[in-house]
């Protein structure tokens, strides 16, 4: 700790000496002397002195603090206060405030308050024909004052790959998780921008699973360009058919063979019969009703050759409940959106220190989930079109897909 400390105020003299007797320096700032600043490292506290400069346009500058990133109030070092959001995922905050002689708030109020670099999501190398797959479901989280609500993931992946006996990973997957604050316009659009910036959509299939929740109903219908396949979650129509026939086989077994066999009719009758009964809950009652509502979406576990089943639940567990329900405090509803961008970020880059350093540093910063993928446009397509049109996408910048395929849709084209 000693020795950084003396190399660090070596090195701050040395920058700040060279930019004190530069040509801009004198050019444009006056020296007011020294002030000291104490900062939080890594490697511990760093006390060390630097010049207070004054500029008749900007005001009082800092050179030394804009230099190696220190913001104004901010007592933490930007490179400690990444090397903490990266550790946290991992730990408690108790250990990771302990480790760094910080507070457990101090190390809340990091998470509460990130905000996600910008993304510039490179094309899959692997990227063949096969299907585009997307889990969709949610997970109960408690929030302060008996005002509970949900935090939902979206789940992009490519298949499955055995790794060993009763073990497989998702390929290529991708996490987006946010709560049920933020519009679902805003969602869809960062899901637009990843597909297509990620994959060539073009001969793909979209293969969604999810528990047909009437949010995901809205969410997939934003993601009508690629025309998605929407099927009924396993898992939650095996939780519904137990539940209706509480453990009675026959009734199990023949609205198996009525789902699989296409006998809507048969399933109608037994629920006209099964509605009427006095000793039947009317909880079990909607249950049987979900399935006639959800039939079409259930028969596709059955008609679709691609279909691979549904991880939803180990997601939801894994990515979620870990974190959040499990946890017995309650958070802010004002501040789960920041802890949402939190886990969605570390959750696809926190494995590879390396990559997310290099993406936590790579430039700018947003707490808006739709700004984080931007589309650019082709400048080839620029280059032929000029300004003389009114098409933001064609005019060259970034533009979001949403608002491109709006202008391509109301524009009248010859």
């Amino acid at each position: 700790t000693k020795a950084f400390e003396i190399l660090f105020r070596v090195y701050v003299k040395k920058v700040d000496d060279s930019f004190f007797y530069s040509n801009e320096r004198k050019d444009r700032f006056k020296s007011k002397g020294f002030i000291k600043r104490t900062v939080t490292t890594a490697f511990g506290y760093v006390t060390f002195e630097r010049r207070k400069y004054v500029d008749k346009k900007t005001g009082v500058c800092y050179y030394i603090d804009e230099k190696i990133g220190l913001k104004r109030y901010r007592r933490l070092s930007e490179e400690l206060i990444f090397t903490i959001l990266f550790e946290y995922q991992h730990t408690a905050a108790s250990f990771v405030a302990k480790t760094y002689g910080i507070s457990k708030a101090t190390v809340y109020n990091l998470v509460n308050s990130f905000k996600m670099p910008k993304l510039n999501i490179e094309r899959f190398e692997k990227d063949d024909d096969s299907p585009v797959y997307m889990e969709i479901d949610e997970d109960h989280m408690k929030c302060r004052r008996s005002r509970n609500t949900y935090m939902r993931i979206v789940a992009i992946h490519r298949g499955i790959e055995k790794l060993c006996k009763d073990r497989n990973k998702l390929i290529d997957k991708h996490i987006i998780m946010f709560p049920t604050s933020v519009p679902l316009e805003e969602v869809s659009e960062y899901v637009l921008n990843y597909l297509e910036k990620r994959y060539s959509m073009d001969k793909k299939k979209l293969i969604v699973n999810s528990d047909g929740g009437k949010w995901i109903d809205s969410f997939v219908g934003e993601l009508r360009i690629y025309n998605p396949i929407h099927i009924y979650d396993k898992f939650h129509l095996v939780k519904a058919i137990g539940e209706i026939s509480k453990r009675d086989k026959e009734i199990s077994k023949n609205l198996y063979k009525w789902l699989e066999k296409n006998n809507f009719t048969e399933l109608e009758n037994f629920y006209e019969t099964f509605k009427e009964k006095e000793n039947v809950s009317q909880r079990r009652k909607d249950q049987m009703k979900m399935l006639l509502n959800q039939y079409e979406k259930i028969r596709r576990i059955y008609t679709e050759k691609d279909y691979i089943g549904s991880r939803t639940e180990a997601l939801v567990s894994h990515e979620c409940s870990r974190f959040l329900s499990s946890r017995p405090k309650a958070f802010s509803r004002r501040k789960i959106k920041a802890r949402a961008l939190y886990h969605t970020f570390f959750a696809n880059y926190g494995k590879n220190r390396e990559k997310a350093y290099e993406l936590y540093f790579s430039g700018k910063r947003t707490s808006s989930l739709e700004k984080v993928i931007e589309m650019e446009c082709l400048p080839e397509i620029v280059n032929e079109t000029g300004k003389s049109t009114n098409l933001p996408y064609l005019r060259g910048g970034e533009c979001p897909i949403k608002e491109v395929l709006k202008e391509i849709s109301q524009s009248k084209i010859f």
